[in-house]
């Protein structure tokens, strides 16, 4: 299920944060996963209330902030899917505002 794995990953993440990676991808926007299932489960388990509301925020928050590529050992770029075209180089890139946008 969709939110115990991201729950795994972030315990990971934060256990090991120089070991794992995580990178944000098409499916780390709720423009995306709301066709799908993860905004489905996360509904079903936890019905949009005054009292989840806030789960469903720090998610969504988490996903912003998730960077859009990494630079492993100053030699790999990690991407999911691809570059735009307006991108130019690794700086561009670098200084795109995470969290500012919880859709791209």
């Amino acid at each position: 299920s969709s939110l115990e794995i991201l729950l795994i990953v972030a315990a990971f993440a934060i256990a090991e944060p120089y070991s794992v990676y995580v990178n944000r991808g098409n499916h780390e926007d709720f423009g995306v996963c709301g066709v799908y299932t993860f905004a489905h489960e996360l509904e079903t388990k936890y019905p949009k209330s005054e009292e989840n509301q806030c789960l469903h925020e720090v998610i969504e928050q988490i996903f912003a902030y998730l960077p859009i590529a990494c630079v492993i050992d100053r030699n790999i770029l990690i991407i999911h899917g691809g570059l735009s075209d307006k991108i130019r180089d690794l700086d561009h890139l670098a200084n795109i505002q995470r969290g500012g946008y919880k859709s791209l």
